[in-house]
């Protein structure tokens, strides 16, 4: 549990200057958190393995106490990470940017593991009936994050703000 909780204190640390340098609203949000979140994903060392086993084990046989303390971590992260996307971005109403940078861990968590075949199994993809199964997790993780986030910032740009509706 401390290695995962040092994982995510260093994908905190380097989410913040990510999230400080997105453009203000608009479409070109999704493209560019996309690209960078997927540098830092991949740059995240054990981080992916280890989140999967703690879903999957560590919270079945580990007693509360430390996974109250990594969840307590980890929901300040995101709570931490989701004001600022809001601050900088304008993203609202409060707690939209929370709830998407969960929905963008539980994206990228499901998708590794979809795509995280061990090597005995990589060969078994070139077989053509398996082909559709056969994708590179990095690019998969770009495409599906920046269409998540596009989702959100095109129905944020659909809404009537107050300023609109007084006018």
């Amino acid at each position: 549990m401390a290695l995962l909780e040092d994982a995510f204190t260093q994908l905190f640390h380097a989410l913040g200057p990510l999230l400080d340098g997105l453009p203000r609203g608009g479409a070109g949000v999704a493209d560019v958190f996309a690209a960078g979140f997927g540098r830092l994903v991949a740059d995240s060392g054990d981080l992916l393995p280890l989140a999967a086993l703690t879903n999957a084990i560590l919270e079945q046989n580990l007693p509360v106490e430390p996974m109250r303390r990594f969840k307590r971590i980890l929901a300040g992260g995101i709570g931490t990470a989701g004001a600022r996307l809001e601050a900088h971005t304008g993203l609202s109403p409060a707690g939209t940017g929370e709830t998407l940078l969960l929905h963008t861990y539980a994206l990228t968590l499901g998708l590794w593991q979809a795509l995280a075949y061990p090597p005995a199994l990589q060969s078994l993809l070139r077989e053509p009936e398996l082909r559709g199964l056969d994708r590179q997790f990095g690019t998969e993780l770009e495409r599906a994050i920046a269409a998540l986030w596009r989702g959100y910032f095109q129905s944020q740009d659909a809404r009537p703000n107050a300023e609109s509706s007084e006018s």
